[in-house]
This record gives C-alpha cells, structure tokens and sequence, in this order.
C-alpha cells in the first residue's frame, strides 16, 4: 500500500522511497532497453552506409538521441537524489 501523508506514530515513513525507487528501477530499466538497443542499431547502420550522406544522417539521428539520452539520465539521478534525500531525512 502507497501511501505519501504523515505517518503514525511506529509506523514506517519509507513508503515514498519504496515509490520512488519502483519509478527508479523502471526508468532506469526502459532508459538501457530501448535508448541502448537503439544506439547501437543507429551506430551499426553508420558503419554499413553506402555513402558519406546517408553515414552523416545516421550520425544526426544518433546524436539527438544521445541528448534525449542524457536527459533521461538527468532525471534519474534526481529521482535518486530524492531517494537520498527521503531516506536521510527519516
């Protein structure tokens, strides 16, 4: 059960954490499926272009999902910092 109000006396306060790291494990689980699949195909299809336009277009695609990349990571380590935060706080 998840519950984010005050808890009561004796009670555990640890069920924000417990949702925080399920969002955790999820992003962070998603964020190397797809993102690392994903480059890796981009990457591989450079490599086997048949000229410099189509390499570079690939290259391009590649490139802006590593940005899209980097902000995923970015928002997982806030998330982990929240964790932190919740759990040194408790």
């Amino acid at each position: 059960m998840l519950y984010f109000a005050s808890p009561k006396a004796g009670e555990s306060p640890f069920y924000a954490e417990y949702a925080l790291l399920l969002v955790l494990f999820g992003l962070v689980a998603a964020h190397g499926a797809y993102f690392g699949r994903k480059l890796v195909n981009l990457a591989e299809a450079e490599q086997r272009a048949q000229n410099p336009k189509e390499a570079a277009s690939f290259a391009d695609r590649r490139r802006a999902l590593q940005w899209v990349s980097s902000k995923v990571s970015w928002l997982d380590l806030a998330v982990s910092l929240a964790v932190v935060v919740l759990a040194v706080n408790s």
